[in-house]
């Protein structure tokens, strides 16, 4: 396996780990359709995807500039978090 392989299936452990830290730490239940969010919703989006980046960094992990953008749409209430998973996962 190639150190370009490697790093491509490290890159997708951590977004999809970043993606269950943040729907974990949220407790929120799964949706399938973007729906508003309120401001305390969006509050909590974001802080759960700052800690769940913050634990990748101690890591010495961080996402891609790409999945940094899905997760900014998840956090902006643009993506549910079914949509968020299937494209982190490339389904």
């Amino acid at each position: 396996m190639s150190i370009n392989e490697r790093r491509l299936i490290q890159l997708r452990k951590v977004c999809e780990t970043t993606v269950q830290i943040m729907l974990k730490s949220m407790e929120m239940p799964i949706t399938t359709t973007p729906e508003a969010i309120t401001v305390s919703e969006h509050l909590q989006r974001r802080q759960a995807f700052e800690d769940a980046i913050a634990n990748h960094r101690l890591e010495g992990l961080a996402p891609s500039a790409e999945a940094r953008l899905l997760f900014e749409q998840f956090v902006e209430g643009e993506l549910t978090e079914e949509q968020l998973m299937n494209a982190v996962l490339g389904r």
